[in-house]
C-alpha cells in the first residue's frame, strides 16, 4: 500500500499471489528456452489500483517495479509476474512496462522475473 504521509489517505495498493502459466500459453521464442515443464511458476499481481486523487502522479507506474523487487525478495523462485488486465487500457499500462500477452489471452500478461530484473539494473 501507498499512504499519503499527510493525510493517511490510501494513494495506491496492489495484491500478489501464488500462480502458475501453463508453458503452451507462452510464446515459442520463450518457451524453447525453459525446461518441459506443463506450467511455470509465477505470482499473480491480483490487484493494482491507485485513487482517483493520485491518478497521474507516476505513481501507478512504480507499482510494478515495487511488485518486481518483493518477488526477488521471497523465498520462492518464480519465472513470471502474470496479470489479467481489466480492460484494453489496462493492457496497454500493462505492455508499457514490458508485459506480453499469452497466447490466446490477450487480457492476460506476464512479465518474465530475469527480463525484469535486467530493466531494474
Amino acid at each position: 500500500m501507498a499512504v499519503e504521509t499527510e493525510t493517511g489517505v490510501l494513494a495506491a495498493y496492489y495484491t500478489l499471489a501464488a500462480a502458475s502459466i501453463p508453458t503452451p500459453d507462452l510464446p515459442s521464442e520463450i518457451t524453447k528456452k525453459l525446461p518441459r515443464y506443463p506450467t511455470m511458476p509465477a505470482v499473480r499481481i491480483g490487484r493494482l489500483a491507485v485513487g482517483l486523487q493520485f491518478q497521474g502522479q507516476g505513481l501507478g507506474g512504480s507499482l510494478p517495479a515495487d511488485c518486481l523487487r518483493r518477488v526477488l525478495t521471497a523465498a520462492p523462485g518464480v519465472f513470471a509476474l502474470l496479470v489479467d488486465a481489466k480492460d484494453d487500457n489496462a493492457v496497454a499500462f500493462y505492455r508499457r512496462y514490458g508485459f506480453t500477452q499469452l497466447t490466446g489471452q490477450p487480457r492476460t500478461l506476464f512479465l518474465p522475473v530475469a527480463s525484469a530484473e535486467k530493466l531494474l539494473r
